[in-house]
C-alpha cells in the first residue's frame, strides 16, 4: 500500500471478504487498517468483478478512533454509482461490509492492545 512514497506503512489488521464462508465471491469488500508512528491509514475496496479495478475510499487518520469511525460511518453502497447492476442487493451489500467492518475493528482492537501491552479488558470488568 502506497499511499505517501515517505512513509513504511504497516498493516495492523485487514478482512478480505473475497471467500467469505470458504466460497469465492463475484463482488467483495477488502478492508485494511495501516499504521505509521501513531496515525493510520484506513483503504475501503470494493470489487465488482474479479477483472476490474476496484472502488476505493482511503482516509488518513490521526488515532484508532477516528479510524473506527470512518469505516462505521463510510456508506457501502456509493459503489453503486460507479457500477453496472450488482448480484448483491442493497441490503445485502449493507450486511456484508457491517459484517466486515466487525471483524476488521476486533482485530484493529486486539493488535492495538498488543502494541501497547494493554489487557484485552479493563480492570475491574467481567
Amino acid at each position: 500500500m502506497k499511499h505517501n512514497t515517505a512513509r513504511s506503512w504497516t498493516r495492523l489488521a485487514d478482512n478480505d471478504g473475497s471467500r467469505r464462508g470458504g466460497i469465492d465471491r463475484g463482488q467483495w469488500y477488502q478492508l485494511t487498517i495501516y499504521g505509521f508512528r501513531g496515525r493510520y491509514l484506513v483503504s475501503i475496496r470494493f470489487y465488482a468483478h474479479p477483472s476490474k479495478e476496484p472502488f476505493q475510499a482511503i482516509k488518513e487518520c490521526a488515532d484508532p478512533v477516528a479510524a473506527a469511525v470512518f469505516l462505521i460511518t463510510h456508506d457501502p453502497l456509493i459503489v453503486l454509482k460507479n457500477c453496472w447492476p450488482l448480484a448483491l442487493s442493497k441490503e445485502e451489500m449493507q450486511r456484508v461490509y457491517q459484517f466486515q467492518v466487525q471483524a476488521l475493528l476486533l482485530a484493529f482492537e486486539k493488535k492495538c492492545r498488543s502494541l501497547t501491552g494493554s489487557p484485552d479488558r479493563p480492570s475491574g470488568q467481567d
